[in-house]
């Protein structure tokens, strides 16, 4: 995924191996919460 275009949601995408810095996005913050379930072993538990 270098440079994709998804409808009109072209923001500035910097393909470099670090993040820019800002707010997560729901996929990181979903990551997040998976990764918090599993430790807390509680899955599906906010479902």
């Amino acid at each position: 995924m270098d440079e994709v275009k998804i409808g009109k949601q072209r923001t500035k995408y910097t393909p470099t191996g670090r993040k820019p810095p800002g707010p997560k996005g729901w996929a990181e913050k979903r990551a997040d919460r998976r990764a918090a379930e599993a430790a807390a072993g509680t899955r599906h538990a906010a479902e």
